[in-house]
């Protein structure tokens, strides 16, 4: 949706800020704002896109085990206090690579709902652009959200076990190479810019270490055989331009993911410490025409967590 000069495989997984710009007064569409912050509230009653609602988590675990996406029920819930219902386009966001927006785009998918888009560029080319925003706090009637369990999206870790060895299927570790190699549970912190517009703004945290609501893990290292995608290529930061952050053309994504081993014909199975950035590598994938790639949303914390599961480093 909206002008692009890249063509990717499934470009209908997103949306251009134009289109969007065109469309705020739709009626049948949420714009999710998903920005992860202290207070979750901070940077959205700063300023946001108009008509966007803001999330009480960007994570989506269940608060009763870590390990997991929250119940089909507790995210039905989420959902239709945001005013999400079963025929809702909905479009998500954030300033953070979209990290958090590719998180939602998951989930919403896990559970049946595939009409959903990020927003390319996020909130940086947004303001970027001069595009209009507001620190106006708005609430969208309660629907009716029907959760479809899609396990076709997902990995679990026993399958990662019984996968070991199998060359058709290509785990793919897109953790920083700290952690690939046993260290501990590491997010290399980047100073955002700061962006202003009149009397709104939205500030970039200092760069201080992510405080995240998960335990560490009991052991460190990596699953056998995994490529480290981050360590090679720094994907959170390599699949998109400097500024402002939108997604690389398709040709040098396609490069990239070949070079690594990574082919279409093979079952790509992303994973990082909490399903955050190996969300934005599947999103990436499937965007990308993967479409056998799937999450393993478990991750480092359910497999460094069990004593079942052999570790390298």
């Amino acid at each position: 949706m909206g002008n692009s000069a890249q063509a990717y495989p499934n470009q209908d997984l997103l949306v251009e800020t134009d289109w969007l710009e065109e469309h705020l007064e739709d009626e049948n569409l949420v714009i999710v704002d998903c920005e992860l912050q202290d207070s979750f509230r901070r940077a959205y009653r700063r300023a946001h896109i108009p008509g966007a609602v803001s999330i009480q988590t960007p994570h989506w675990h269940d608060p009763d085990d870590l390990n997991l996406v929250m119940s089909p029920e507790q995210f039905a819930r989420e959902m239709s206090n945001l005013g999400i219902g079963d025929d809702t386009l909905v479009i998500t966001y954030c300033c953070q690579r979209s990290l958090y927006a590719t998180r939602l785009w998951f989930v919403l998918n896990l559970y049946g709902h595939d009409n959903v888009k990020v927003l390319n560029g996020g909130w940086n080319k947004w303001i970027q652009e001069g595009r209009p925003i507001t620190n106006k706090v708005f609430s969208n009637p309660p629907k009716t959200f029907t959760p479809r369990v899609n396990e076709s999206i997902r990995r679990r870790a026993d399958y990662i076990k019984e996968s070991l060895g199998n060359s058709d299927v290509i785990v793919v570790d897109v953790r920083h190479d700290v952690e690939y190699h046993g260290g501990s549970s590491y997010m290399p912190t980047v100073p955002l810019p700061e962006y202003y517009r009149g009397p709104y703004q939205r500030k970039a945290p200092p760069p201080v270490p992510a405080t995240l609501p998960f335990p560490p893990t009991k052991r460190h290292g990596h699953v056998p055989g995994a490529i480290n995608l981050e360590a090679n290529f720094q994907v959170n930061f390599k699949i998109m331009e400097a500024e402002p952050w939108v997604f690389k053309p398709a040709d040098e994504l396609r490069q990239m993911f070949q070079d690594a081993g990574i082919t279409p014909d093979k079952e790509i199975i992303p994973y990082c410490e909490h399903g955050v950035r190996s969300s934005q590598c599947l999103f990436t994938l499937r965007l990308m025409g993967y479409d056998k790639a799937r999450l393993f949303d478990g991750g480092w914390m359910e497999w460094g967590n069990r004593e079942d599961t052999p570790i390298e480093n």
